[in-house]
């Protein structure tokens, strides 16, 4: 029962010219066998059934229990099982869902691929989360948020890929002690700025770029704000004081 799984690493090697291109090398994995290519992270592209027709929930499972911060898409024709049962991928890992159809869609994924190769996930943190102990709904929210921040998405559309009320998942994150969700987005942006940093990016223009602020004033006013937040806001700053990264929040108000 192997799932199609096709693996989208960042070489790393340099950046070709202005309009920041990088070098992505395609990697074929096997779920069963390749575990030690996923720890590296990427960006996984999974189909939405194995070899034998079944549905890959169960691979994707798995490959999530080891592997937080890695972004799993769900590639797939139109396909109408697939499209009903979204929000159990999405509850078992998957980031977002791309239906193939046309041209256009694939140069929709190619395009959405390489920004998120451009801010890669913050390894330790999403490591972090998964040993707080939450219960599997309110981790499953974290995770995503966490992953996913570098997306501008409106957190009605998240909602709605998780198949629940926005209301009802922000009721679930806060019996966990956990800040409201569109506070876990901004410390998963923070993050990923930070994990840019660990990975040399030193250019506070450029990590702009890389994270959509049109630019570095607009990156100091909301880490200005984001600081405040944290300080102030109970649910947050005790969150922060748990995740590796967001703990330098509270350290003052330079520049991180």
């Amino acid at each position: 029962m192997k799932p199609l799984l096709r693996l989208l690493v960042d070489r790393g090697c340099e950046l070709h010219g202005e309009a920041g291109l990088r070098t992505l090398k395609p990697v074929t994995v096997d779920v069963l066998r390749d575990a030690e290519r996923l720890d590296g992270g990427g960006v996984l592209l999974l189909g939405a059934r194995t070899a034998d027709g079944q549905p890959s929930l169960a691979a994707l499972r798995g490959i999530r229990r080891s592997n937080p911060h890695l972004i799993v898409y769900l590639c797939t024709p139109w396909d109408r099982q697939v499209l009903a049962g979204l929000a159990r991928y999405t509850r078992a890992g998957v980031d977002q869902l791309f239906t193939i159809a046309t041209g256009l869609d694939v140069a929709d994924l190619v395009g959405c691929v390489s920004g998120r190769i451009l801010a890669p996930t913050p390894a330790s943190a999403l490591r972090a989360v998964r040993e707080l102990g939450l219960a599997s709904r309110p981790l499953q929210f974290a995770l995503h948020a966490l992953r996913n921040s570098q997306c501008a998405e409106q957190l009605e559309v998240v909602a709605e890929r998780f198949g629940q009320a926005l209301r009802t998942i922000e009721d679930c994150v806060s019996g966990a002690a956990l800040p409201r969700m569109r506070d876990l987005y901004r410390c998963g942006r923070w993050l990923h700025d930070e994990e840019l940093k660990l990975c040399g990016v030193l250019d506070v223009s450029e990590r702009a770029m890389r994270l959509g602020f049109d630019s570095t004033t607009s990156v100091r006013q909301w880490k200005s704000r984001l600081r405040a937040a944290a300080r102030a806001e109970e649910r947050l700053h005790g969150f922060v004081l748990r995740i590796p990264g967001l703990d330098v929040l509270l350290d003052g108000d330079g520049e991180s």
